[in-house]
């Protein structure tokens, strides 16, 4: 995964809808600050449909091999589809609009790849930046935003046997083999697929958990490596309870739909009758007027009953 005859040797993709423009700027000066040489590497942002202005007032000069393409269709799952069509390299790395990647992530995962001939994907720490410091109690929830903060020793696996991976990277800094990323595209591109990834401010989401079982079923290694690192940026309308809890919902929904497309769902399908009672039941089991963290628990109840209900429509 060199750079070979003109070929980068890695391709960074950046999708976007409506990005703001400071942390956008944050993200690109956190890509000049690679230590990997800026002409062996080369960055495409995929305008998703976006209806402002931020993408005409971003300096792309510093770099030789920069590209803005624009994918029509809304949804994180045809941006980053689009960006893969783009990309020349052999190693993609999947950046979101507010993540800032350390200056030696790049080369980190280069060398990692060709260490790891069979790793598929790969990720790393991603460390809050809140615009105000969350309550204590946030930190259960850190998952829901992409938050990775705590150093895990690395670990490589390459099987389903006991479930979805706990370790299996999360999409803010996700890197792929181009083999790997391939065996994605042509899955979703078959209509497989029954994920309905982030759309606008569509709260859905899935699409990081297929690419990673997907990888699995093809035979290629998923892992986690403490020396990636990244700053994933959070402002405070991602910390408001109500968006918390519409996330939650929403994630749970769609997880619960991936897990069971792929035969790894431990839930079984129920009947739309059956959501009531159990929303009665996880009311005063999980108390939700009592706290922001109960409201929250319990939306996300709510959002597993209404997706093992949908499962008997499919």
């Amino acid at each position: 995964m060199s750079l070979n005859n003109n070929i980068p040797a890695v391709s960074v993709i950046i999708p976007t809808y409506n990005p703001g423009l400071e942390n956008l700027q944050q993200t690109l000066n956190g890509l000049k600050n690679q230590d990997l040489p800026v002409d062996s590497w080369e960055c495409i942002i995929v305008d998703n449909a976006s209806v402002n202005n931020t993408l005409q007032l971003i300096d792309t000069g510093w770099h030789p091999n920069f590209r803005i393409v624009k994918e029509s269709r809304q949804g994180l799952t045809f941006a980053r589809l689009k960006g893969y069509e783009e990309s020349k390299a052999n190693l993609i790395i999947l950046v979101d609009d507010d993540n800032i990647l350390a200056p030696d992530y790049l080369s980190i995962a280069l060398s990692l790849f060709n260490k790891h001939p069979k790793l598929g994907v790969a990720g790393g720490k991603s460390i809050g930046v809140f615009e105000s410091q969350p309550d204590e109690w946030f930190q259960q929830f850190y998952s829901l935003v992409a938050v990775r903060p705590h150093e895990q020793p690395q670990t490589i696996t390459g099987n389903l046997s006991n479930g979805y991976p706990p370790i299996a990277p999360i999409g803010a800094g996700m890197i792929l083999s181009r083999k790997c990323f391939e065996q994605y595209y042509n899955y979703i591109k078959s209509n497989k697929s029954i994920v309905k990834d982030r759309t606008g401010n569509n709260l859905s989401s899935g699409g990081d958990n297929e690419i990673n079982i997907i990888a699995l079923k093809n035979g290629f290694k998923v892992g986690y490596f403490p020396e990636l690192s990244l700053q994933h940026l959070i402002n405070n309308g991602r910390l408001a309870v109500p968006y918390l809890k519409r996330l939650n919902y929403s994630s749970n929904n769609s997880w619960v739909k991936v897990l069971y497309a792929h035969d790894l769902c431990p839930w079984k399908p129920i009947s739309p009758l059956g959501v009531i009672p159990r929303n009665i039941k996880a009311f005063f089991n999980y108390k939700p007027w009592k706290s922001p963290a109960n409201a929250i628990k319990y939306h996300g109840a709510r959002g597993l009953f209404k997706g093992l209900s949908e499962l008997t429509e499919s």
